[in-house]
């Protein structure tokens, strides 16, 4: 059982074994050093795996729909491009075609080298 009288009013809520000691495991050293506070600090700071937030199985199918969706948005800005005069044309448009392409063949690029297990 922790010794509440010994603990600090900050401690106190600490008592409950925050690393997942069982409680009478978890006593306060009666030399005053914080060990049983630093054993659960790192405990609490250990690595933990870094895990993708979409699922493996689907990155040959994400970058299929991004890579075709970026060529799709390469070609109509191609076409937008050869086929309006240069009165006609809007800086605002050619930049958000231009983004939108570039964003999709990034993504899909990078979906495409997860895929085949080269690991960026």
């Amino acid at each position: 059982m922790c010794d509440r009288s010994r603990l600090s009013k900050h401690r106190v809520s600490q008592c409950a074994a925050p690393c997942g000691l069982r409680s009478g495991q978890w006593r306060p050293d009666p030399s005053g050093t914080r060990l049983p506070h630093l054993l659960c600090f790192l405990r609490r700071m250990a690595p933990k795996p870094v895990t993708s937030p979409v699922p493996v199985q689907w990155y040959p199918a994400l970058s299929a729909l991004l890579l075709i969706g970026g060529l799709f948005f390469t070609a109509f800005f191609f076409i937008y491009e050869a086929t309006s005069s240069t009165r006609n044309r809007s800086l605002a448009k050619e930049v958000v075609i231009a983004a939108v392409a570039s964003t999709f063949l990034g993504f899909g690029s990078l979906f495409l080298l997860l895929a085949t297990g080269v690991y960026v």
